[in-house]
């Protein structure tokens, strides 16, 4: 799971995380998490905004 936003947003939600329940990937951008997506590099993506968390998912079919 891609993961995007300011660095004390990612730091908090990926330190936060068990490591067991998703593997987070911190990415530079929402291009980056979405070009991820569409590589199936990631299977979704969050995106931690300044007043918003946006997340985006993709089926594996699809």
């Amino acid at each position: 799971m891609a993961v995007v936003g300011l660095q004390e947003r990612v730091d908090a939600v990926t330190q936060k995380m068990p490591e067991h329940l998703l593997k987070l990937r911190p990415m530079f951008s929402r291009e980056d998490a979405v070009n991820g997506i569409t590589s199936r590099e990631v299977c979704g993506g969050i995106g931690l905004g300044h007043h918003t968390t946006e997340s985006a998912l993709r089926s594996a079919e699809g």
